[in-house]
């Protein structure tokens, strides 16, 4: 009898780097891709985490991006940036925030140039982000996280509305953090921030080879007080507790 082979498989991710559904294993650039089942096995939450798998690619504060060296220096209306972003195939004229990649289905990450598919402003490379669609059955899914100075709360759900035809999904997130700079002065934390989003969406199929679909968008940010209290240098109690 023959011994049993151990055998490996690698997933197939679906990627549209060649602006057509292929397999990223069968696409002819320098494409890294990662789907919803990777992203939670991985436990990547945000692009902070994903640059770590993501070669010749750099984040800088959320909103600046780098691939291959290649960016946007000055965050500036009128200036071309020099990574595309797409989010559903739309493409970004500022970059947006680069934040939470909760119920986001697929990632996607073409080094550049690519201005032959994606346009001028694609030097260094292209940024992909797909959402979770609509489905035709009630599904869901959340995140509870709780730290020493913080937690985040995070819940997406959907299901049909009409028959199989009209379909939406809503996407609700709430984080806090009070911050890690601590003012002596009042004896609590500053520099911490609250962000709350909500992204609505809405599918209407009425045949199987047409579509009509909408996003909603919206998000508010309160950041507290960064002004770092500094006490009468003569008081030397005040100054003692301080430094």
């Amino acid at each position: 009898a023959y011994a049993q082979e151990d055998t490996f498989t690698l997933d197939e991710i679906i990627v549209t780097a060649e602006r057509r559904e292929t397999s990223v294993h069968d696409t002819p650039v320098a494409v890294s891709a990662w789907d919803m089942e990777t992203i939670d096995e991985e436990a990547i939450d945000g692009f902070e985490d994903l640059q770590m798998r993501m070669p010749s690619t750099q984040f800088v504060a959320g909103t600046q991006v780098y691939i291959r060296g290649i960016g946007r220096e000055n965050q500036q209306l009128g200036m071309d940036p020099g990574v595309g972003i797409y989010q559903e195939g739309f493409f970004l004229s500022f970059g947006g925030s680069l934040g939470n990649l909760f119920d986001v289905s697929r990632v996607e990450t073409v080094r550049g140039p690519q201005s032959t598919l994606f346009g001028r402003n694609t030097i260094g490379g292209v940024i992909q982000m797909w959402y979770t669609r609509p489905k035709s059955e009630f599904d869901g899914h959340a995140t509870l996280r709780v730290g020493a100075r913080g937690s985040s709360q995070m819940l997406a759900f959907g299901g049909p509305l009409v028959g199989d035809t009209l379909k939406y999904r809503l996407v609700l997130k709430n984080h806090d953090w009070d911050g890690n700079q601590y003012n002596y002065h009042h004896d609590e934390y500053v520099s911490g921030s609250n962000w709350e989003t909500v992204d609505a969406f809405v599918l209407y199929e009425p045949t199987d080879k047409l579509e009509f679909w909408g996003r909603y968008w919206f998000s508010t940010t309160q950041q507290s007080n960064t002004t770092r209290f500094q006490p009468n240098p003569y008081e030397s109690a005040a100054a003692d507790k301080l430094y």
